[in-house]
């Protein structure tokens, strides 16, 4: 069974979540394959929860399921980010996507 939430699905914090998982998959080598692989589930995972919450009412099953999805997401996140994953290479990819992003438009 579903805890109940009354609270609203922190959208805005699950977007974030999103980026941050794209800029840590960029980050990782092509070599560590299962990271990789645990990072795309969990960005499906993510999405999946953005998805149930835009398409279910506040406090049903649904929005239950949506704050589940991104609260075991999150908790795989923090398995896969170890204290000596540094920031650097996490910052270049997430800049890199943005730049590459800005030369399209511009």
């Amino acid at each position: 069974m579903l805890s109940r939430r009354d609270q609203p699905f922190p959208l805005e914090a699950v977007r974030d979540l999103i980026g941050l998982v794209r800029a840590l998959y960029a980050a990782t080598p092509r070599a560590e394959v299962t990271k990789r692989r645990k990072l795309v589930t969990t960005g499906r995972r993510l999405t999946t929860a953005i998805e149930l919450s835009a398409s279910t009412e506040h406090g049903s099953v649904g929005h239950r399921a949506a704050w589940l999805h991104a609260e075991e997401a999150t908790r795989e996140l923090g398995g896969l980010v170890e204290i000596t994953t540094m920031a650097r290479p996490v910052i270049a990819a997430a800049q890199g996507a943005v730049m590459r992003g800005l030369r399209r438009s511009g």
